[in-house]
């Protein structure tokens, strides 16, 4: 559920051409299923420099196929795809491509670099074009997943989202202003996203949170601000929004870009993901609990939905939570 991976130029050429006569098909299937969302993200290290090396390579295909490749090509780079800042690279084999990914391995981890026969995967976090499109390796990456109720078992699903989005609206009904219940994971989500090297993005983060019976909002609301302000690094805001008691029972994430428009920037849903639950500290699970946990992604559509639905209730109370010193 919800991966990023990068091709180098060579695999994505070798994935497109494993099955002629009928090519593609295998590479459809992972970035654009049928009846359902894609659980993957196809990352352009460098952006336009990834784009414009595979292009090259694209273009020198066998002519039988190159409109059909050209126009996954395209597709893929139009909607799948996020970009992360260039790595220098020295020469264009495939054996930079690998080094410049593993050096932004290194900095933010991808789920796998994924290489062509003619390359040796990088160990633990490489693999071959071959495997990376069989049904086996996606066994692990449907639209439902099961996640640990642990920091670190929360992180592989958490880091993509977090390294491309703008934007992020957490939904969190049990937050009691202690530091043992579900605000550890917004920690998580706030170090993520704005801890990340140079030329990502700093992504705004909108924490929403209910009432809890027996807790005046203005104590509920003062624990939650002295808990999170650590993690609020200097220049990042943190908005706080408060709804009545039970508003709202589901834990959820929304997350976006912001869309350039002539009246200013508008945020424009991309991904949601529901949880059953998550992390809430140190305390110990009962046997079996972990099993049970499943998060799920849902399609472009449902987000934006969503995110409408939301915004479009006013029974909320807003405040914000500034950074005032570097961390």
């Amino acid at each position: 559920m919800f991966a990023e991976f990068f091709l180098t130029p060579e695999a994505l050429i070798e994935a497109l051409e494993l099955d002629q006569p009928e090519p593609m098909s295998n590479l459809l299937d992972c970035f654009f299923p049928r009846r359902s969302c894609s659980p993957a993200l196809l990352c352009k290290l460098g952006g336009e420099e990834w784009v414009q090396s595979t292009s090259q390579r694209v273009a020198r295909t066998d002519s039988r196929f190159l409109h059909d490749v050209m126009s996954l090509f395209g597709r893929l780079s139009e909607d799948a795809c996020v970009s992360r800042p260039p790595v220098k690279r020295d020469r264009e084999d495939e054996s930079e491509w690998i080094r410049a990914g593993l050096q932004s391995h290194k900095s933010a981890p991808f789920e796998r670099i994924v290489v062509s026969s003619a390359s040796q995967p990088p160990q633990q976090c490489g693999e071959g074009a071959t495997t990376f499109l069989s049904d086996e390796f996606w066994e692990d990456y449907g639209v439902t997943r099961q996640v640990d109720r642990t920091i670190e078992g929360q992180k592989r699903v958490l880091t993509a989202i977090c390294c491309h989005s703008d934007w992020l609206l957490l939904r969190m009904p049990q937050i009691r202003g202690g530091s043992d219940d579900e605000i550890v994971t917004v920690k998580q989500v706030i170090e993520l996203a704005n801890n990340l090297p140079d030329g990502f993005r700093k992504t705004s983060i909108d924490v929403h949170i209910c009432l809890q019976e027996k807790i005046p909002e203005a104590r509920l609301v003062g624990n939650v601000k002295s808990e999170l302000l650590p993690f609020v690094k200097k220049g990042i805001e943190i908005d706080l929004t408060v709804w009545p008691e039970k508003h709202f029972i589901n834990r959820e994430i929304i997350g976006g870009e912001f869309a350039r428009q002539s009246d200013g920037k508008k945020p424009r849903p991309r991904w949601r993901i529901t949880m059953q639950h998550v992390a809430v500290g140190k305390r110990k699970e009962s046997a079996g609990r972990d099993s049970a946990n499943e998060w799920s992604i849902h399609p472009r559509n449902v987000a934006h939905n969503r995110y409408e639905e939301i915004k479009a209730d006013s029974a909320s109370r807003s405040f914000r939570i500034t950074g005032s010193k570097d961390k």
